[in-house]
């Protein structure tokens, strides 16, 4: 009676076992199935605003006014001394020894006038497109590094739509279709809390 009544508890913990195991398994993998189904956590970043915000940008942008006040100035100063050798050149007697070499001379001020023009303008072009590649490159970062942290796993770039009556007929489906982002909750815009990690570590730097 007592051998009958010990494998009676066996079996009935052995069930019990297996049951709790079962459920556990079926758990699991209820909560696995769930994890990979789960939605993803997605937020939005509006480049063009943090552009617009980031004061490492604004100070370019300032750089940028001073260059080309300083490229007006130069250039003015240049026509100018170019004009007072034309003036020069009025009267000379045309055809002697000093009108030609003062054609001269105007010739090889035109052509260094130019050449300086084109290449003011090639760097400041260069100067400009690497700015904004590493303003862009630092923007990226910051924001991966917010997802990161927050554990978002998708950031999506967030257009702002421009007015469609100023838009030509012709160019609202490019418009429109331009647009990843149709609409949004506050809660997922990161774009304040991207711009303000860029300033401080711009003034941090």
């Amino acid at each position: 009676m007592k051998r009958t009544r010990h494998w009676i508890i066996v079996v009935t913990v052995l069930a019990l076992v297996g049951s709790w195991a079962l459920s556990f398994g079926v758990g699991r993998l209820q909560a696995q199935a769930q994890a990979e189904f789960a939605p993803s956590r997605v937020a939005v970043v509006n480049l063009s605003e943090v552009f617009n915000a980031s004061l490492e940008f604004e100070a370019f942008n300032q750089e940028l006014v001073k260059e080309e006040k300083d490229f007006q100035a130069e250039r003015t100063a240049r026509e100018q001394a170019i004009e007072v050798m034309r003036n020069d050149l009025k009267i000379l007697q045309a055809g002697s020894p000093e009108a030609i070499t003062k054609e001269e001379e105007i010739l090889q001020k035109l052509a260094e006038f130019q050449a300086w023009q084109q290449l003011r303008q090639a760097l400041a072009v260069r100067e400009q497109r690497l700015k904004l590649i590493v303003v862009y490159r630092k923007i990226y970062d910051t924001t991966q590094s917010i997802a990161k942290q927050r554990g978002i796993e998708i950031v999506v770039l967030d257009t702002p739509l421009p007015n469609l009556d100023q838009v030509a007929p012709d160019q609202l489906l490019n418009v429109m279709g331009s647009r990843n982002v149709m609409y949004k909750s506050d809660r997922v815009d990161i774009t304040t809390d991207v711009t303000t990690q860029l300033n401080t570590d711009y003034k941090n730097r």
